[in-house]
């Protein structure tokens, strides 16, 4: 799984499971493009994974909500 990490200026830093970065120009990523969202390699282009970038976000608020519950 690949995501945006940060977007510095014209360029999306996407980072794979193991945290290797490929710095790649946000005119070649279709879709809305924002960090955090989750990317796949379509050939030359990258692709928004709406779907998985929704799944992502629930399980993060979810992991959030029970680590503040235990404090």
């Amino acid at each position: 799984m690949y995501t945006i990490d940060r977007i510095e200026e014209n360029i999306a830093v996407i980072t794979d499971e193991s945290e290797n970065r490929t710095y790649v120009p946000k005119d070649i990523i279709d879709g809305n493009v924002r960090e955090n969202a989750v990317v796949t390699k379509n050939g030359s282009r990258w692709e928004i994974d709406e779907e998985n970038t929704e799944k992502r976000k629930a399980e993060i608020k979810t992991r959030l909500e029970r680590l503040f519950k235990r404090g």
